[in-house]
């Protein structure tokens, strides 16, 4: 039997490769994938025409109505069923230092890479407790480590995701009792265009360091693979607010 599976930011990159990858692994699979603009996501859209297993909504993750709007949305898909994995993937890069941050790009980065996950578990855990897996996932980043602090500035992003692994280790003890695995995880350095972004942005006293991190560059392709046998299938309630890296391995906080 399937799995009903919903990954919110879907349209490139770590998110489309989770949605092909989960759609074409059985198709008794039901993949629910979201994005801001349904009809400008063509990759997506694409997917969608070739599997009939996946259902693509809106979803902007940094507006409180769009989020409320889900359940409208999905309610005809999984009212019976449930969800059985939330994959929480769509998020804001900025890396610009802190010295030259404007207070809205910080409140941006706020609204979609943390608050925006926290308020879609919201929604949808009438779903998710439904099912049996009871499983959720943020993929966030080791730019948010601060055990293990990577030695140049992250700025939002960073910060962000770092606010994101607290917010899972939170919901890990929320939801201690109802069963729940809530995970968040290092997709790699994986070669997309929020990562290409951000290592062009670096000062030059950063840039061998840059070209170290994207010499380590796996693809998109290679990173939902990897989270997908390594975590996702995996993983059991005992994992409940550890940091995974995509490889299986936990990392520190």
């Amino acid at each position: 039997m399937g799995k009903v599976y919903f990954i919110a930011g879907a349209t490139k990159g770590i998110g489309l490769q989770l949605a092909t990858q989960l759609s074409q692994a059985d198709s008794s699979n039901t993949v629910i994938a979201t994005a801001r603009n349904t009809n400008s996501s063509n990759k997506l859209n694409g997917l969608v025409s070739k599997q009939e297993n996946v259902h693509i909504v809106k979803l902007d993750l940094s507006s409180e109505e769009s989020i409320n709007g889900i359940d409208e949305q999905i309610s005809s898909l999984v009212s019976k069923t449930g969800i059985d994995v939330l994959i929480v993937n769509g998020a804001l890069g900025d890396s610009t230092p802190f010295r030259d941050l404007d207070r809205k790009t910080y409140i941006d980065h706020y609204l979609v890479n943390v608050l925006g996950p926290i308020q879609v578990v919201n929604v949808l855990h009438k779903y998710l407790v439904k099912a049996s897996t009871k499983q959720i996932f943020f993929t966030s980043s080791a730019a948010g480590q601060v055990s293990s602090f990577i030695p140049f500035e992250t700025g939002a992003y960073g910060h962000t995701k770092a606010a994101l692994n607290h917010s899972a280790l939170q919901l890990s003890v929320h939801y201690k009792n109802e069963g729940f695995t809530v995970i968040p995880l290092h997709p790699g350095i994986v070669d997309t265009d929020l990562a290409n972004a951000a290592f062009d942005k670096l000062p030059e006293e950063h840039a061998a360091l840059g070209k170290t991190f994207r010499d380590q560059f796996v693809s998109p392709a290679e990173s939902a693979s990897h989270i997908i046998s390594n975590i996702i299938n995996k993983v059991t309630v005992e994992d409940s607010g550890k940091f995974f890296n995509y490889d299986g391995t936990v990392l520190p906080y």
